[in-house]
């Protein structure tokens, strides 16, 4: 019997347009009921289904300023990879974090729900995927398995002409020998 290795890639999905926020760097912690002791990659998906009070939201400030030019309308696919650092009570303070404007600290007030006995996930060196992959979500965290990614990903390496990905801000850099575009935060 031969035994395949089989090797998966950790994944959260997140509603739109919370999905995108994380992805294009503007939402970097997500505020949670349930803590996890994970640490790590994370496939950020961004679930089917948009309740009519996100697309309200997504059409309001702060949220409207933040996703001008994204791509917050996908849904049902994995948009981005973050590497979850620290999973933080709330009310405990957030630790040692890298220096933000008062603009966005009103951000992530209003990305979040901020109540005490909640948990805030720290994300940190996001990657958005220039062009998401679909994948079904789930509740919690779940696997996606690293070849689905591979497949999805396979012809960005070979023709990284035809991925301009959704932003050419100069807030984004194009990482050397990659087409993925790494958000400066």
């Amino acid at each position: 019997m031969i035994r395949m290795m089989m090797s998966f890639h950790i994944a959260l999905s997140l509603t739109q347009p919370w999905a995108s926020l994380v992805a294009i760097g503007a939402k970097r912690f997500e505020t949670r009921k349930w803590k996890t002791n994970y640490r790590g990659p994370l496939l950020i998906h961004a679930a089917q289904r948009m309740p009519v009070q996100a697309r309200r939201l997504a059409l309001e400030e702060p949220f409207l300023s933040a996703l001008r030019d994204t791509y917050w309308h996908i849904r049902g696919r994995v948009i981005a990879m973050v590497n979850l650092v620290d999973c933080i009570e709330i009310g405990a303070g957030l630790g040692p974090i890298k220096p933000m404007t008062p603009d966005q600290i009103r951000n992530e007030m209003a990305f979040g729900d901020w109540r005490p006995g909640r948990y805030a996930w720290r994300f940190d060196d996001v990657v958005r995927f220039p062009e998401p992959f679909y994948h079904k979500g789930f509740l919690g965290l779940f696997n996606v398995h690293e070849y689905a990614v591979m497949l999805a990903t396979e012809l960005w390496e070979k023709h990284p002409e035809w991925y301009s990905g959704p932003c050419q801000c100069k807030a984004c850099l194009v990482k050397a020998g990659s087409v993925f575009q790494k958000v400066h935060t």
